[in-house]
């Protein structure tokens, strides 16, 4: 009888379909030890969770560190959303971190401080683009403006996102 092994996951259906057309005994492993008889690894204790939502309230937007009061009139449905978002974002940086070794609350500062800076960083980039581009073009520059401030957002967004990283690392945690 022949005994073909399987060891990833990518290779399950090749593997299957080759063990049932040449009539050998497939043995799902997670290497050669497994086959062999050993004990399998001991488990992987469970990640700790991200940071406890702060909570936001719909009269602002808030982007990390950086928050936006809102006048009453803008609806609080928009406004959730763009704030759910900013801090899934967050919480994705905050986990990266942590997963990198970096200590839970100095990841929750510099997460805060990188999205709080991305979003400061693509505004200022975009307005001052646009009045770079409108002091040289004047009135012409107006059709050109979209893709200068598309441009200026994704450089300014990331230098922003840079020093707000270095900002998050450098400032002293408040006590817990």
């Amino acid at each position: 009888m022949r005994v073909a092994r399987w060891g990833g996951i990518e290779s399950c259906r090749a593997a299957v379909a080759a063990a049932a057309l040449s009539g050998a005994v497939l043995v799902a492993a997670a290497g050669p030890a497994a086959a062999e008889g050993n004990k399998p690894p001991p488990p992987v204790p469970p990640r700790p969770s991200s940071a406890p939502a702060i909570p936001i309230t719909p009269s602002a937007l808030r982007f990390g560190d950086l928050v936006v009061a809102l006048p009453p009139f803008v609806p609080a449905e928009p406004v959730r959303q763009v704030n759910t978002a900013s801090a899934a974002n967050e919480a994705q940086i905050v986990a990266h971190l942590r997963s990198v070794g970096v200590a839970p609350r100095r990841a929750e500062s510099m997460a805060a401080a990188m999205v709080g800076g991305a979003v400061g960083g693509a505004v200022i980039a975009c307005v001052a683009g646009g009045a770079v581009l409108w002091m040289f073009l004047g009135v012409f520059s107006i059709p050109l403006l979209p893709f200068d401030c598309a441009k200026d957002i994704v450089l300014g967004g990331a230098a922003g996102a840079l020093i707000g990283a270095a900002v998050g690392a450098a400032r002293p945690l408040p006590p817990s």
